[in-house]
């Protein structure tokens, strides 16, 4: 089961209640981790509600390199250990995967694993409602001599205006060899000018956590 991280998108509204169908374009830029405040950084801590000693904080920063725009975003777990890194790529229409590496810590031994990426659009800011996007990587994992693939389904639901909210609902899938298995299923909710501010994880084992931006109610 592989962990949650990777950040999402946003959108601007007018006229629509949490809900109605929309029928004209929607800028979930707005919706976003705001990029431009973001050059020296900054950590965003999310707590399970039901344990606050579980804590994940996230290092968002925002990048220039060669004229492109770059957000680099690193997660950290309740040990203060680093569990994932990505870097995306600012374009017209969305966020696109430059790299994703993921870092496990078992039997005392610390293994990163670089991935490949397959599928790189993480986020569009023309999503519709019930529209998806897909990102997938690869990496080989040398514990089983095996070849894995992780894939994230993002389903854009509905926007609240009164609340300034987005809400999404990603699926998460890990392959191997020929078998795709579901691994478990977010909810994610963000708000203007914020970014990410809550979400919400049901496991395939049927439980759920729920984790809250610290300073948001």
């Amino acid at each position: 089961m592989f962990k949650i991280t990777i950040l999402s998108l946003f959108f601007f509204i007018s006229g629509f209640t949490f809900g109605q169908s929309q029928t004209q374009d929607v800028d979930l830029k707005d919706y976003y981790f705001p990029i431009k405040k973001l050059q020296k950084g900054k950590i965003y801590t999310y707590i399970n509600a039901s344990d606050s000693s579980e804590r994940y904080n996230w290092l968002v920063q925002t990048k220039i390199n060669k004229g492109d725009t770059l957000v680099l975003t690193q997660v950290k777990d309740s040990k203060g250990r680093l569990t994932e890194e990505v870097i995306q790529e600012v374009s017209k229409t969305g966020m696109i995967m430059q790299a994703y590496k993921i870092i496990d810590y078992k039997d005392n031994k610390t293994k990163q694993k670089v991935c490949q990426v397959k599928e790189p659009y993480m986020y569009n800011w023309l999503q519709m409602p019930e529209d998806s996007v897909t990102w997938s990587v690869s990496y080989y994992d040398s514990t089983y001599s095996k070849n894995f693939e992780l894939k994230k389904t993002r389903v854009f639901k509905k926007l609240d205006p009164e609340r300034d909210l987005a809400k999404f609902s990603d699926y998460y899938y890990v392959k191997v060899g020929e078998s795709q298995l579901f691994d478990h299923e977010v909810t994610s909710y963000y708000k203007r000018d914020v970014g990410l501010y809550k979400y919400t994880i049901l496991y395939r084992n049927g439980v759920t956590k729920v984790f809250i931006l610290s300073g948001q109610k």
